[in-house]
């Protein structure tokens, strides 16, 4: 069984201007996600997509395959799915049929090769497994928390029967009350290439096929605001 690795990670950002480059303890941040590649031995290949000279020159020097992105995959509104794909097209011309691809994203610091080789391990064991997915535990984020603003006024977004279920219960503002809440943090993606090939349309995130699994971390975030990015610092 062949198992690649794919990191994505351009040049834009609209939310934090090169924040794949942004220096966590002195380290850019897309290489903390590479580097845990590197220390996975399950992992056989791995390559960077990017349209970005100074990360694809730190992978050269890490000993990494490279992918030069193509502008249609690297602007701020393209599908990182279709950047998958095209990935997935190039690492196959070069070394022939993969089975499971290490999705990894350039702007995280909580990827670990312990966790990798976990998870990695759990999809071989189990074929019926589409996809494994990091999360951590948000429940303060709650979707009853959750608003959206309608001509100067709240409005939740929860769906009415959520919301008629949750007005039952005693105490409606306690952040437990829509039960445990997990959000993927960043860390990583692991799929059958046949999902990502051929997603089902799970929102939002398609290409985890029809049975994916979740891989349950601590505390992890990626950075897509400024207001994270104290809290990435990683403490040695």
């Amino acid at each position: 069984m062949k198992v690649v690795a794919l990191q994505l990670a351009r040049r834009g950002s609209e939310g934090v201007p090169g924040k794949n480059k942004i220096k966590v303890n002195g380290k850019p941040l897309f290489l903390y996600p590479l580097e845990a590649a590197l220390e996975t031995t399950s992992i056989q290949s791995i390559f960077v997509s990017s349209d970005d000279e100074y990360i694809l020159e730190k992978a050269i020097e890490l000993k990494v395959n490279i992918i030069r992105r193509p502008k249609e995959f690297s602007h701020s509104s393209a599908s990182i799915h279709d950047a998958m794909i095209h990935g997935i097209k190039e690492i196959e011309k070069l070394i022939g049929e993969v089975d499971i691809v290490v999705i990894l994203l350039g702007n995280s610091a909580f990827t670990t090769s312990p966790d990798l080789k976990k998870a990695i391990e759990e999809m071989k064991a189990n074929p019926k497994v589409t996809a494994i997915q990091s999360v951590s535990k948000f429940d303060m984020f709650n979707p009853m928390r959750a608003f959206e603003i309608v001509e100067n006024k709240l409005q939740t977004i929860i769906n009415q029967n959520e919301l008629n279920r949750i007005k039952k219960l005693e105490n409606t503002s306690h952040r437990s009350v829509a039960g445990d809440v997990y959000f993927f943090n960043g860390s990583f993606f692991i799929c059958r290439k046949e999902s990502i090939m051929n997603p089902n349309n799970l929102l939002p995130f398609g290409w985890l096929g029809d049975n994916p699994k979740p891989f349950v971390q601590g505390f992890a975030i990626e950075l897509d605001a400024l207001w994270q990015l104290p809290l990435i610092v990683k403490n040695d």
